[in-house]
């Protein structure tokens, strides 16, 4: 395996998690919301 021959940070992986953090889902907007109304 050439994996220490590998970036430790895999750009494609970044990138996919970088749309998902534009793109909330809805069980993360639950969590959000949760998070919110359980601050006040």
């Amino acid at each position: 395996m050439a994996t220490l021959t590998r970036p430790l940070i895999d750009p494609a992986l970044v990138d996919q998690q970088f749309e998902a953090m534009l793109e909330p889902t809805t069980l993360d907007k639950m969590v959000l919301e949760a998070f919110w109304t359980g601050d006040e």
